[in-house]
Order: structure tokens, then sequence, then C-alpha cells
């Protein structure tokens, strides 16, 4: 587990965070081009409205990170911490928030179809979460509550310098100088679940559901596991609600997600129901 190494020739720091985000845009822009041509839409305007969308997206999940964590981590840190991304500290529903308006506009601005698209490129924002969790992982953040030690300890037990190991280190559970105890590897779970819907979205995709569908299947799906998978997590604060803020945001975005889907459904059986009729007559 590392989250930096120097490139031996050119002596850069490589950090393992960053490089896993950069890995996952780029696979699932990729995947997601190709997908964009089988389907008959702009192959070039498809991967610049995901340029754009992930761009806006760390952009809101860094200012909701630093807005939520801003007591334990930013507050008396240097001001330049505050953009140190490759560091970690990104919340995905702040990238949620802010990437789907300014991808709804980028979409309507160049007349593309709006659900349509969505649905193309749903599939493959699983891609580069399953990349970020692996980072996430590999930085030692987002890190699990304590569990037993029946996992392979490079899997669980992070070293001095990490996030999960400082968070120990406060509240007296280990030394400076020693691994941190074992925690659940939820970065990994997350990760497994991540490339699990990934395969579910894109064979979905090939059924030719209703257009919307398949976006708001991501969204059902997502909320669900990520109010789950919250219950695991050891890096969070309950809100005033008992819960953690992702889980307060995944029932809204379960619940959306659900919706989406009965609209959607509802919606192509009309348009079916209006061409029967215009047919028979």
């Amino acid at each position: 587990m590392c989250s930096k190494i120097v490139l031996p020739v050119l002596g850069i720091p490589l950090f393992g965070y960053g490089f896993m985000i950069l890995l996952g845009f780029l696979l699932g822009s990729f995947l997601c081009a190709r997908e964009a041509e089988r389907r008959g839409l702009a192959k070039d305007r498809v991967i610049d409205f995901a340029v754009f969308v992930v761009l806006a997206g760390i952009v809101g999940a860094r200012v909701l990170h630093v807005a939520w964590f801003w007591e334990e981590s930013f507050k008396d840190a240097p001001w330049w911490s505050v953009f140190a991304v490759w560091e970690g500290g990104l919340i995905f529903y702040g990238a949620l928030i802010s990437g789907v308006p300014v991808g709804i506009w980028y979409l309507r601005r160049h007349r593309l179809p709006v659900l349509r698209t969505l649905d193309t490129c749903a599939p493959f924002v699983p891609v580069g979460m399953a990349f970020g969790r692996i980072g996430c992982w590999l930085n030692g953040c987002c890190f699990g509550l304590r569990c037993q030690d029946f996992l392979p300890e490079f899997l669980t037990r992070f070293p001095p310098g990490s996030p999960a190991h400082a968070a120990q280190e406060a509240l007296g559970m280990c030394g400076a100088n020693e691994r941190a105890l074992p925690v659940h590897p939820v970065q990994l779970y997350d990760s497994a679940h991540s490339l699990a819907l990934f395969a579910l979205l894109w064979w979905m995709l090939r059924t030719k559901p209703a257009d919307g569908v398949t976006t708001f299947l991501l969204l059902a799906m997502y909320g669900a596991w990520r109010f789950v998978i919250e219950g695991l997590r050891g890096d969070h604060r309950l809100s005033a609600t008992g819960l953690t803020l992702s889980q307060n945001v995944s029932v809204a975005v379960f619940l959306m997600g659900v919706a989406g889907i009965v609209l959607a459904v509802r919606a192509a059986r009309a348009r079916a129901a209006r061409e029967g009729s215009s047919q028979a007559a």
C-alpha cells in the first residue's frame, strides 16, 4: 500500500489517489465513447460532455468535503490544503450535485438527447468510481470501522501518515510508528460493488429499456448501497438525524431513482400507446 511513489527516471512524485482517479476517468471515457458511437451519438460531443461533468464534479465533491470536514481537517491547516485534491477528499454526492446540472446544460446547449446520452454514459460512471475507491485505499482515506483480523493484514492495517492511522493515533488506539489496528477495507468493498454495478448497467443498456431507466437505476442502486456501506465507515461523524451526511443524501437519491424509473417506464408506455393509436387510425 503506497499513496505516493517517485518515478525513477524523472523524479516526479506520483500520487496513488490522483493517478487512480485519472485512470478511471480515461478508461470510463474510452468505453463511453465506444458506446456512444455504437448508439449513433456524436462521439466527440459525448467525450466533451464527460470532461465538463468530471471537472464540475471534482469541484463540487471537493467543496462538499471541505465544508463538511472544515473543523476537523481544514480550520487550522494551511490555506492551500483546501485545494490539495491529490491527497484525497472528494465526496461523490458533491460531484452529483454539481456535475448533473452542468451536464444537462451542455447537452441542451448542443442539442443532444438528454436521457439517451445520460443512459449511454451511466454504466461507465461506476468504472471511474471503482478506480477512485482503489485510490482511496492506497491513500488510507474513507476507511472503515475496526474489524476482526480475518482479512490479510496489508488490506486492513494502514501505515503511519495515512488518514486512518492519524484518526486512530488521535484516539490513542495505536502508536506513532506502528500500523493502525485492523479496519474494514470498505474502499475495496465499494470498488467491487461499483464493478458489479457497471456490469449490470451495461447489460441493462443492451436490453434497450425506456430512456432514462438506466440512469435512474444507477441512482437507485448506488443510493441503496451507499446507505448500507456507510454503516461500516469509520471516518464520518453523524448528523442531526443520527445518520451520516451521505446516508441522508442516499435516501433522497434512492427515492429519486425509483421515482425516475417509474416515470420513465410510464412515459415510454404512453408514447407507445399514442404511436399505436396513430398507426391504427
